[in-house]
C-alpha cells in the first residue's frame, strides 16, 4: 500500500493485525509498505473494508492485494532460465535398431539419420516467389490487410479514402488522400465560385410608394376644376400610406414638421400640388431629402395621374432605376481579397484535419 507523509506505519500495521494476527510487516521502501499475509482468503474482505472506510485516518492513498510481488515474478522467470542454460541437450545414439525413431523437440532421429522436420517438407514448396508472381501475391496481401483493417477501424475509413502500403519496417502504410481535405477544397471552389455578395450586379428598383415599408404621408392639393386629378392620385397609394387634401401643401407641411420634425423628415416623403393657371394646369412635386428616390417617385406619381385623367382608365407607367454597372477594377480587387480570404482559412482547417487524422493513425495502430 501507498502512505501519505502524515501516516504511521503503527497504526496501520495495528489495523492489518487486527483482522490478520498472523499479518507480518515485510518491508518499508519510501512511501510504501507492505504485507505478508497468510493464505486465509475468507479475512480479506473484512481487511479491505476497514481499510476503505479508514483511508483518511490511516494515511493511505492506495492499496491492493496481490498473490506475490513482482520481484518475486522476475526471480522465479530468471531461476528457470538458469536451470534450462544449465542442463546439457540430449544426446541420441546413431546406432538404433532399424525401424525405430526418437524425437527430440522439432527434431527426428530415424535409422540414425538426423532430420530437422523442416526437411521433410518438398524442396518446391521453399522457393522464394520473384517476379509476377511476387507482385500479384504483395497486392492480394495488400488488399486482404486493408480491408480487414477497414473492417475493423470503419471510423477511420468515414475520415480517410484510402492507404498506400508502406515498406517491411512500415506495413501499415500511410495516408493516400484525406477525405477531409478534398471535402473542404471543393467547398472552397465552390463558394469562392458563389461568393458574389459585393460584384452582383443589383436588380432594377421599381420607383413606387411600395419602396417604403413603413406608413408615410402625403399631401395633396388641387385648384377648382382639377379635383379629377387628387382622386386619381391618391388611388395610386397602397394602404399603408396616407394621403390628405390640404388647401395648401407648404403650410401642412410647415406645420407638421413643428409637431414632429424627426416624423416629418422621414416619414413625409413626397406631395404634390396641381395648379391651374391661364392656359396649362402647372404640376408641383415636393419631395422630401432624407428618404432615397423620394424625387424620382414623387415625378412617377404626378406623370401617372395626369396618364389617368388622359386616358380616362387605371393605366400607369412604372418607372425602373438600374444600378450604375461596377467598376472592373473594383470588382477585380473584390474578387481577389474574398478570394485570399477563403483559400488560406479553408485550407488551413482541411490541413488541421489531416494531421489530427494521422495523429487517430498512430494512436490506434501500434507501431511493429
Amino acid at each position: 500500500m501507498i502512505m501519505t507523509e502524515d501516516s504511521s506505519v503503527d497504526s496501520i500495521t495495528a489495523e492489518v493485525k487486527k483482522h490478520m494476527p498472523t499479518a507480518a510487516l515485510h518491508s518499508v521502501v519510501g512511501g510504501e509498505v507492505t504485507f505478508k499475509l497468510p493464505p486465509d482468503t475468507s479475512l480479506f474482505a473484512p481487511l479491505v473494508d476497514s481499510l476503505s472506510a479508514r483511508k483518511e485516518e490511516l494515511g493511505v492513498r492506495h492499496f491492493g492485494l496481490s498473490l506475490t510481488t513482482m520481484e518475486q515474478v522476475f526471480l522465479g522467470v530468471s531461476k528457470v532460465m538458469d536451470k534450462e542454460e544449465e542442463q546439457p541437450p540430449e544426446a541420441f545414439t546413431p546406432h538404433e535398431e532399424e525401424g525405430q525413431s526418437h524425437h527430440l523437440g522439432d527434431a527426428t532421429v530415424e535409422n540414425g539419420i538426423f532430420t530437422d522436420s523442416r526437411q521433410c517438407l518438398s524442396e518446391e514448396k521453399w522457393v522464394k516467389q520473384t517476379g509476377s508472381s511476387l507482385l500479384l501475391q504483395r497486392i492480394k496481401a495488400f488488399f486482404i490487410k486493408r480491408f480487414i483493417y477497414t473492417k475493423r477501424k470503419w471510423p477511420l475509413f468515414i475520415t480517410q479514402v484510402g492507404y498506400t502500403g508502406g515498406s517491411s519496417s512500415h506495413s501499415d502504410g500511410s495516408f493516400l488522400q484525406g477525405l477531409v481535405p478534398v471535402v473542404v477544397t471543393i467547398a472552397c471552389l465552390l463558394i469562392d465560385r458563389n461568393f458574389n455578395f459585393f460584384t452582383e450586379q443589383e436588380p432594377p428598383l421599381s420607383l413606387t410608394p411600395s419602396v417604403f415599408s413603413t406608413t408615410t404621408f402625403s399631401f395633396v392639393n388641387a385648384d377648382p376644376g382639377l379635383e379629377n386629378l387628387t382622386s386619381h392620385y391618391k388611388h395610386l397609394f397602397g394602404a399603408n400610406h396616407k394621403v390628405e387634401e390640404t388647401d395648401n401643401v407648404i403650410t401642412s407641411l410647415l406645420q407638421a414638421s413643428e409637431e414632429n420634425l424627426s416624423k416629418y423628415r422621414e416619414q413625409h416623403a413626397f406631395s404634390a400640388s396641381f395648379l391651374s393657371k391661364e392656359k396649362h394646369t402647372a404640376l408641383k412635386v415636393w419631395a422630401q431629402t432624407v428618404p432615397y428616390h423620394t424625387v424620382g417617385i414623387g415625378t412617377s406619381l404626378v406623370t401617372n395621374t395626369l396618364l389617368r385623367q388622359a386616358m380616362n382608365s387605371s393605366y400607369s407607367i412604372t418607372t425602373d432605376n438600374y444600378p450604375f454597372p461596377p467598376n472592373t477594377m473594383w470588382q477585380f480587387t473584390t474578387e481577389f481579397s474574398a478570394s485570399s480570404l477563403i483559400y488560406p482559412s479553408m485550407m488551413s482547417l482541411a490541413l488541421a484535419f489531416l494531421s489530427a487524422s494521422y495523429l487517430v493513425q498512430m494512436v490506434v495502430v501500434p507501431s511493429p
